[in-house]
């Protein structure tokens, strides 16, 4: 019998290309498991990167929210308002900076008669990291808003941002405003207009651009026109509320007033002021007199129009709310308005309220105004030869007066408070 050959390998020994093999197929083995264990951990890292870069932007945007109210709160603080009205105004800014005060909270302090801190809350969801957790994302922002400065109330302001002419004084016309401020929110090279003849006195007069003055200017509270600032003065309404459009029209068509008329609103109004709603417009024939009782009339649809030798007269406090483009305010020929603001209600001192987004005109002819007119988007103006006077806050778009027209301010034994700071020698800023 022949011999065998010897085996290539030892007996019981495996070749190298299986063991190789069999190597591989363990490696290849061991990193998936290795994987399936870590995944829970990939995700997770993911999970935490998108939450984090969530709770970041957050962050931004309620910072930013907590600015603007500390801000407005700030500027109501030092004019004056109530911790109330004050309260008020930070929740409206808040919420139109993004704050939404269903998911938190807003704390108010006060470190000092000239400082205001506000500080926001809120519990966002967890986007991802919710598989690991199901407790909220609390995140808060805190910000201080100080005063400085602020010694002449602001009873005159122009918000355009760009016109020329954003407060004109035309020839000949004379504007009385003792100890309180002129602001002047365009950059225009021509923002302050002051023609020749005209006569202009005030506390201080602050234009973020610059003037063209020919008439005369005497300031009690600066040393000069405050000109070419680079910046003006927020809004001192801005968190004001706009009254909700609520109930149904109590004048559909429109109302003529052709004999001397007393109106008297009964409908409810979540304000907490009985309401009359004037679809259409209202017009008062002339040599006719309307009154209005305590209460909210909105205007929409038609014009608020007082013809020649007519009146309307709410002195007995009322909100007239213009709530729409159409509901513009026009006086005729020595057509006279007597207005003063509501006694209670979320308004304040406001008697007349033009709707930001309408911007309707406004245009006096003779008027006794106690109370602020406010129409942010508004070009609001007293006619060549009329005569304006009262305890009142204009702020407008624009504010003109025409040609031998008269503005006079008096606020002696009034109890009105505005808000607002003068924009020549004071500033509300932010110190945290």
């Amino acid at each position: 019998m022949a011999d065998r050959p010897d085996p290539p390998f030892p007996i019981g020994k495996r070749a190298p290309h299986a063991v190789a093999f069999s190597f591989a197929r363990d490696e290849g083995g061991v990193i998936a498991i290795l994987f399936a264990l870590l995944l829970p951990f990939l995700v997770g890292g993911m999970a935490i990167g998108v939450d984090t870069g969530f709770v970041m932007v957050k962050q931004r945007k309620l910072q930013h929210a907590a600015d603007m109210a500390a801000l407005a709160g700030a500027a109501w603080q030092a004019s004056g308002a109530s911790t109330a009205e004050i309260a008020a105004v930070v929740d409206v800014a808040a919420d139109n900076s993004g704050f939404d005060p269903a998911l938190g909270d807003i704390v108010l302090g006060y470190p000092s008669a000239t400082e205001l801190s506000v500080t926001l809350t809120q519990a966002h969801p967890r986007p991802l990291t919710s598989l690991f957790s199901d407790s909220p994302f609390v995140i808060s922002a805190s910000a201080t808003g100080r005063t400085q400065g602020l010694e002449a109330t602001l009873c005159l302001h122009s918000l355009s941002s760009n016109a020329t002419g954003a407060v004109t004084v035309e020839a000949q016309s004379v504007v009385s405003l003792p100890a309180c401020t002129v602001a002047v929110n365009s950059a225009n090279p021509a923002a302050f207009v002051s023609a020749s003849k005209s006569q202009t006195s005030s506390g201080c007069i602050g234009i973020t651009g610059g003037a063209s003055i020919a008439g005369a200017i005497t300031l009690d509270r600066c040393a000069a026109v405050n000109a070419n600032k680079g910046s003006g003065p927020p809004d001192p309404w801005a968190g004001l509320a706009e009254p909700a459009l609520n109930g149904s029209c109590d004048y559909a068509t429109g109302l003529e007033i052709k004999k001397d008329t007393t109106l008297t609103p009964t409908q409810p109004h979540p304000g907490g002021l009985p309401m009359m709603r004037l679809c259409g417009g209202v017009t008062v024939w002339p040599n006719r007199t309307l009154t209005l009782d305590p209460g909210l009339y909105i205007i929409s649809g038609g014009e608020l129009r007082i013809r020649n030798n007519a009146e309307l007269e709410s002195s007995a406090g009322a909100l007239i709310y213009l709530a729409d483009s159409d509901a513009g305010l026009s006086m005729e020929n020595r057509a006279k308005i007597a207005l003063a603001p509501p006694s209670s209600g979320p308004w304040g001192v406001v008697s007349l309220f033009a709707s930001r987004a309408g911007g309707p005109d406004i245009t006096f002819e003779e008027a006794a105004i106690d109370g602020a007119i406010y129409g942010a988007g508004s070009a609001i103006s007293v006619a060549s030869n009329g005569a304006v006077t009262g305890c009142f806050q204009l702020v407008g778009d624009t504010v003109t007066l025409g040609g031998r027209a008269t503005l006079t301010r008096d606020c002696t034994g009034s109890a009105l408070v505005f808000p607002g700071f003068e924009p020549g020698g004071g500033a509300v800023s932010l110190v945290e």
